[in-house]
């Protein structure tokens, strides 16, 4: 690091306590490819629902993430006309005005403008996971570093395969060998 500090690596809250330099994610043992496929599968079906919960078309009086002169402004839809267009207030309920501030709202917000605020790995499932797979070192708190791992995996495994595809020397001439 500069000026011979070191950075403090910051363990993953839930992890076992240990006297490793690595932070406790290097203690966890192994998993087997059986145990990897089913924190695979499960993700994937997670990933699945989330995607089409979040594509969703919005209903009134659920709170949205609205896209306002470059912030996303926490809001709750009001009504929903029959163009398909919003009208949104915010803050989303009258306990988050501060003092001094008014509700504002806007009519008239297109669907592209409007996002759902983001949704978490539900913890029973987490903790499903931990029970069947017996995952006792770090509990719950390890199937989301096991999640986060393989995810990183994946990505990189569809980098390389993408880099080694759209390479100049990809295609080598017959008369080369």
């Amino acid at each position: 690091g500069l000026d011979g500090m070191q950075r403090n690596s910051k363990k993953a809250r839930g992890m076992p306590e240990c006297e490793c330099n690595h932070g406790c994610t290097m203690c966890i043992g192994k998993i087997t490819q059986r145990m990897n496929i089913i924190i695979y599968l499960v993700s994937h079906q997670w990933e699945q629902w989330k995607r089409a919960y979040l594509r969703r078309s919005p209903r009134k009086g659920e709170r949205m993430l609205l896209r306002y002169h470059d912030q996303d402004v926490p809001c709750r839809v009001v009504k929903i006309s029959e163009a398909g267009l919003y009208t949104v207030r915010w803050p989303p309920d009258e306990k988050d005005l501060k003092p001094g501030e008014k509700m504002l709202a806007k009519r008239s917000i297109p669907r592209k403008s409007l996002r759902f605020r983001d949704v978490r790995f539900p913890r029973s499932w987490a903790k499903w996971l931990v029970h069947h797979l017996n995952l006792v070192e770090g509990g719950v708190a390890e199937v989301a570093y096991r999640r986060q791992l393989m995810r990183k995996k994946i990505a990189f495994a569809v980098w390389t395969r993408t880099r080694n595809n759209n390479s100049k020397f990809h295609f080598v001439p017959t008369s080369w060998s």
